[in-house]
């Protein structure tokens, strides 16, 4: 939507709004608001109160209390053009005309909140130059990546954060240095492996493409998985690519195509592969070919490598279904009785369609596990399963001591192992 406002206010009440143009006519006390660009009614805000401005830049100013003003002024004097300057150098000129920040008292209920125009943010943050920085400069990605371009459904939202807060390291490592960018990377992973561990892999809200079911609160999309995970997933596209630069030259293209419209995460990827051919003609967006590649590459030489570096690569074929290469997966798991090793591989089993080749390799080489190990595999293994399916003494459960008298289906190892197409989306960027 786009259009314009009036509001009428009493004298001494400044009222600010998300629009590129706007007047005051100060005898009938009346704002007029425009906004010429068609943004979603997301993004459409307003506030009045006790607000006075001050000129940090050629095309911004804060504004902010009078008790705040010199504060806010004296922390962002200069730097947020650097950051538009930054900003439009990786991703095309900015298109909002100003760019503001109003500084709202405790109560608001959010940190940032990145309305075309004018930025709200909370007051609170101003008492640190750190997350000053990082929260201005992710709203200011944002008049790329989901202003600009924005997430047709909410389902799709990582497309705007995780657009958004890859944009922000951008500009970070442009105008602060690699350093910087890294250290608050590795903070927020850290946090977004935390919020896993909490909430468990098969939390609704955990997929980076979430789906509304009954159930599912769309306000908690406002999560670690959003922000983090879509990072890491366009983090992954711009590793395929294999030059920052020229992922930066996609995100351009990209936003000059889509920009004033709501897109769906399959835009992104058919404008990813369209940009970069080659990666088509590599059929990157097939996995099954794509881990037959990394296969041929490292299956050979793991057997003399140790067990650090075989774990990492076993996860990837587990979490991507790679049949050919389970049995240095069963390998690994007659030959390392360690939790640090065999944990990780059975809850990656378990949470596919490889349960079954799981029940099987326990059942096999549970006689030589640590009982404490093995009553914490069960639980893995049980996970999810009716009570019909649940191991017993008779099949080979905490109690039982003897090895192959389990009737569990087979898993065919070779080439004929079902495979088939899958979209990037699908990618576990995790792996």
């Amino acid at each position: 939507m786009g259009g314009a406002s009036h509001v009428q206010a009493p004298s001494g009440v400044q009222v600010l709004m998300s629009a590129t143009k706007s007047t005051y006519v100060e005898e009938e006390g009346v704002y007029h608001f425009h906004m010429e660009h068609p943004v979603p009614a997301y993004l459409v805000a307003l506030v009045a109160g006790d607000l006075q401005p001050a000129d940090i830049g050629p095309r911004s100013r804060v504004w902010a209390e009078p008790c705040l003003l010199s504060m806010a002024t004296s922390k962002l004097s200069g730097v947020v053009e650097q950051w538009l300057s930054a900003a439009e150098r990786l991703y095309g000129p900015y298109m909002w005309g100003r760019y503001d920040i109003v500084f709202l008292p405790p109560s608001f209920p959010i940190v940032a909140m990145e309305n075309p125009c004018l930025t709200f943010v909370i007051s609170s943050i101003l008492e640190c130059d750190e997350f000053l920085v990082i929260d201005v400069i992710h709203e200011v990605a944002h008049s790329w990546f989901g202003n600009a371009v924005t997430n047709a459904t909410w389902e799709e939202m990582w497309l705007s954060e995780g657009l958004a807060t890859y944009a922000q390291r951008r500009i970070t490592t442009e105008t602060y240095g690699a350093a910087f960018t890294c250290l608050e990377t590795a903070f927020r992973l850290d946090a977004l492996h935390r919020q896993m561990k909490l909430l468990g892999e098969d939390s609704p809200v955990s997929k980076l493409q979430v789906k509304l079911e009954p159930g599912v609160n769309p306000s908690h999309l406002m999560n670690l998985f959003t922000y983090e995970k879509g990072y890491c997933f366009v983090y992954y596209l711009s590793q395929l690519c294999g030059d920052p630069q020229r992922f930066d030259d996609f995100l351009r293209a990209y936003v000059e195509k889509y920009k004033f419209t709501s897109v769906v995460a399959q835009d992104l990827l058919d404008s990813f592969l369209s940009f970069f051919p080659e990666l088509k003609e590599q059929s990157v967006d097939c996995r099954a070919e794509v881990v037959m590649s990394l296969s041929k590459c490292y299956s050979s030489l793991l057997d003399s490598m140790n067990a650090e570096i075989r774990i990492r690569w076993l996860q990837i074929v587990v979490r991507n279904d790679y049949y050919p290469d389970l049995h240095r997966v069963r390998r690994f798991l007659e030959s390392q009785m360690s939790r640090m090793y065999t944990i990780p591989l059975y809850e990656d089993l378990c949470t596919g369609a490889l349960k079954s080749f799981a029940l099987e390799v326990f059942y096999q080489t549970q006689g030589r596990l640590h009982p404490n190990l093995r009553r914490t595999i069960q639980q893995i293994l049980t996970q999810g399963l009716g009570p019909s399916a649940e191991p017993s003494a008779e099949q080979g459960g905490a109690g039982a001591e003897a090895e192959g008298d389990v009737d569990t289906p087979a898993l065919l190892l070779g080439d004929e192992a079902p495979s088939s197409a899958i979209a990037l989306r699908d990618v576990n960027v995790s792996a």
